[in-house]
């Protein structure tokens, strides 16, 4: 259900990167960035600034922070993809293929990439969204094998998708008013591990109109109890955010190093989560339709997003590939040298 909302909206997928406050007219576009093999692309960014990119297929990593050159270094990961998640490690990573994907889970090691006919997927799970609670604990955001409403929801990498354990629901099937239905949304996960981040969805059958997407704030130590007692929590108890409606349909994503929660969707808005205030609202965009999942890269602090069929970075801070003539040579076989040493590692 939640993907049948999020495909009928979504097109195709590119990465925005923003440094705001930053006009459209300073942004220019990724020439040689992945193009989503079906749906959609997704990306993360790595400790050093890098991006590793899912385009549904193959894994890319850009060859150096900024730069409009991004290599493969692994395939066969077929899928909408629906998220990729980091771990707290740094390298390694989940990849949620979807229900385009089956609902594989895989867990992919930048440091020792391999294709996925080396390296099975560790179960099916169905799911929308996922982040790291800890480097052996995952949150997913999925419906309801019932699919009477969302969840909430954890598992463990070592005990595999049969440690997984509802947790909340958000909200109560019973609170659910005749004639709306429930979609899931992104999640994110402070870079402290303190506090999940996460929205309801409901929605009106006939019109699609949104009913309610309000934000709240979970305590992952409370998660990690619940899971490890099988114990439950009540989504309502949990901290509210601004009011309903008050914020975009796509979901919370990410969380800057200065604690802004980035909420996506018609645009990038930056919320104060102790207030409710969206403190910016970002839209490079100038597609007729632009749907955006934000990203935050803390070594570079910027702020990314996936948006529908483009790419853009701001000029001032992107690098494109040097003109082939004998320092351009030079300096594109040096780069085509360090991947593969990054490969062969």
């Amino acid at each position: 259900m939640s993907k049948v909302l999020f495909v009928s909206i979504v097109l195709g997928s590119g990465v925005v990167l923003i440094a705001a406050p930053a006009a459209a007219q300073d942004y220019t576009s990724y020439k040689h960035f992945p193009s989503p093999v079906g749906y959609f692309v997704m990306c993360t960014d790595l400790s050093d600034g890098r991006l590793l990119v899912w385009d549904g297929e193959s894994l890319y990593l850009q060859d150096e922070p900024s730069l409009d050159r991004f290599t493969a270094i692994a395939t066969g990961y077929s899928g909408d993809p629906a998220f990729i998640a980091l771990s707290p490690d740094g390298h390694t990573v989940l990849l949620g293929t979807g229900y385009g994907g089956g609902d594989n889970l895989y867990v992919f090691d930048v440091d020792a990439p391999k294709d996925a006919s080396e390296n099975p997927s560790i179960g099916v799970l169905s799911h929308y969204w996922g982040a790291f609670l800890t480097a052996d604990l995952v949150v997913i955001d999925r419906v309801k094998s019932d699919y009477s409403t969302t969840e909430l929801g954890v598992f463990s990498l070592s005990g595999g998708v049969a440690s997984y354990k509802s947790i909340i629901d958000k909200p109560a099937a019973a609170a659910i008013p005749a004639g709306q239905g429930v979609a899931s949304s992104a999640l994110a996960v402070d870079a402290a591990g303190a506090y999940v981040y996460a929205m309801d969805y409901l929605y009106d059958y006939a019109t699609w109109a949104l009913q309610s997407n309000q934000l709240r704030r979970v305590s992952a130590a409370d998660l990690i109890a619940a899971y490890n007692t099988s114990g439950t929590l009540a989504w309502t108890a949990q901290t509210a955010i601004g009011a309903s409606g008050a914020y975009d349909g796509s979901g919370p994503s990410d969380v800057t190093t200065a604690g802004k929660v980035l909420v996506g969707g018609n645009a990038i808005q930056m919320v104060d989560p102790g207030t409710g205030a969206i403190d910016e609202t970002l839209t490079p965009d100038t597609a007729a339709y632009p749907w955006y999942t934000a990203l935050y890269n803390a070594a570079l602090s910027h702020i990314y997003g996936v948006s529908s069929g483009t790419g853009w970075v701001p000029e001032a801070d992107y690098v494109g590939l040097p003109a082939i003539g004998a320092a351009g040579l030079l300096l594109l076989t040096a780069g085509l040298a360090r991947s593969m040493y990054r490969r062969l590692r």
